[in-house]
């Protein structure tokens, strides 16, 4: 199930980093509800925004999807020009759609007859489900959001974009599928289980902290070697005299899992071996983005 189109603003446009990056200002300047989809070669990257401010942004590979800082995610087209597009929703919709990476299928190409569509909203209402209903009816394609329980309906419009929203229009479509039956997906989850999630997800971007990289002294310059200040980790809650995995994020966008320990006097500096460095093409001074992996 991909994510529900809104209304476009602009759709599939090319546009390099810096007016990417002037446009997701001009969008939190104008008080901008909806999201910013930005194609990167096998992977989406999703901004979404309430009233001019981001949210959440979410890098989407079906079906991993990655919660990331929007500065992190942002940097990734830095070096190229994406298809991008953005899409207008109202909060409510922002709401439910942005906590996308919280979901799993509650069913999957399910064939629900007449009648049984009742028993299935009831279910899911009783388990005060949030998330995404796709119905597929004749081969088109329609999507209703759910909202702890609810079927979300809008006083103001009937539809944005792909998403069916408005309440007239949500009872006479509800009525076609009491009559006929549909195929349904449900990509959604629990409201308890969504806010830890949520919280979880939170305290992992917390961690991430951006360094400068710097070039290890001395003799032993093991090509995989990398340190960190023994006080980050004490802020990540991990005994200094441990040896970790981290992930490394250079400033073209790429990551690279490493080992690392801790050492005295290092300040904001990860210390990597000259040999790494040049594997990573990162220089002296270098600003990197260093998080644990859990």
């Amino acid at each position: 199930m991909l994510l529900p189109k809104g209304n476009p603003l602009i759709e599939k446009i090319t546009l390099p980093f810096t007016d990417i990056n002037t446009m997701i200002q001009n969008l939190e300047q104008q008080g901008f509800t909806g999201y910013v989809l930005m194609e990167i070669f096998k992977t989406e990257g999703v901004i979404f925004f309430s009233h001019g401010e981001i949210i959440r942004a979410l890098e989407i590979e079906d079906p991993k999807i990655k919660v990331l800082k929007s500065a992190r995610l942002i940097n990734k087209v830095k070096s190229k020009e994406v298809p991008v597009s953005s899409y207008v929703l109202s909060p409510q919709i922002v709401s439910v759609l942005s906590t996308i990476f919280a979901y799993d299928y509650q069913y999957k190409d399910y064939e629900v007859k007449k009648k049984e569509f009742k028993k299935v909203l009831s279910a899911l209402e009783a388990d005060n489900i949030t998330g995404i209903l796709q119905v597929i009816i004749k081969d088109a394609d329609h999507m209703l959001l759910i909202d702890h329980g609810k079927i979300v309906t809008d006083s103001f419009a009937n539809e944005y974009g792909q998403i069916l929203c408005g309440l007239d229009a949500v009872n006479s479509f509800l009525d076609i599928i009491f009559k006929e039956g549909a195929r349904i997906n449900v990509l959604a989850e629990k409201a308890d289980e969504i806010e830890f999630k949520k919280r979880t997800v939170q305290e992992e971007l917390e961690k991430e902290r951006q360094l400068i990289a710097k070039t290890m002294g001395g003799f032993i310059k093991a090509a995989d070697t990398v340190k960190i200040e023994e006080h980050l980790m004490k802020e990540w809650g991990i005994k200094t005299t441990a040896t970790i995995t981290i992930e490394v994020e250079t400033a073209d966008g790429k990551i690279y899992t490493l080992k690392t320990s801790a050492a005295k006097h290092l300040g904001g500096y990860l210390s990597l071996a000259g040999q790494l460095m040049k594997k990573m093409n990162v220089k002296d001074g270098d600003f990197v983005n260093v998080r644990p992996i859990a």
